[in-house]
């Protein structure tokens, strides 16, 4: 969960902010917000969503998950 090797084609890895994900991919198509999670998805165009949760009190959401869509259509 926190392999610093790990990117998606965009370079966006575990540890990313909310801000870095709007800069790399712009709108997302949708977001949940459950607690301290939030999941962000950009799956109509780029195919991945993330997962963002706060990891301190006062601490801002990064990315703790990335799940990317495969298959063809």
């Amino acid at each position: 969960m926190n392999d610093p090797k790990v990117k998606t084609a965009r370079g966006v890895g575990y540890g990313a902010s909310f801000a870095t994900l709007i800069r790399k991919y712009g709108a997302p198509d949708g977001y949940e917000i459950n607690g301290n999670n939030l999941v962000v998805r950009f799956l109509v165009k780029n195919k991945v969503a993330f997962r963002l949760s706060r990891l301190g009190a006062n601490k801002p959401h990064v990315v703790t998950g990335i799940v990317v869509a495969g298959g063809k259509m």
